[in-house]
């Protein structure tokens, strides 16, 4: 396999949808309406830079020969997928709401996707190291 090039689309997603979910929980108990609106906005960003990084990792993949490689990545690329399902339903819920202000289930959904995130990062990164 060649140097696969979804590493390094990974990252945007990745720091935008951290920088979101803290943001969204800092906003939760500051009540900060600037945070909330940037917290939105970062993730309609990493939502954005989703695409082209899960392209780029389906190229990959289907590059891929060793069937526990592939295993590794669909558990990676299932958890990914998870993680941009929880953020399309945050920014869908907090659209219409007033200054983009979220609820603690937004807040909690937030952080269990920064959590999955995390985990399917070191799936990724193993995957890569073994290039």
């Amino acid at each position: 396999m060649t140097c696969p090039i979804h590493p390094d689309f990974s990252h945007y997603p990745v720091a935008l949808f951290n920088v979101a979910a803290i943001t969204r929980a800092y906003t939760f108990y500051s009540k900060s309406t600037d945070a909330a609106r940037m917290a939105h906005t970062l993730t309609a960003i990493g939502l954005i830079v989703a695409i082209p990084t899960a392209l780029t990792g389906w190229w990959d993949y289907s590059k891929i020969q060793d069937e526990k490689k592939k295993a590794l990545v669909k558990t990676h690329a299932i958890l990914n997928s998870i993680v941009i399902c929880l953020a399309i339903y945050n920014w869908w819920m907090l659209r219409g709401s007033v200054n983009n202000t979220p609820t603690i289930s937004n807040v909690v959904l937030g952080l269990v996707g920064l959590g999955l995130m995390g985990w399917s990062a070191r799936l990724g990164s193993s995957v890569r190291s073994i290039h």
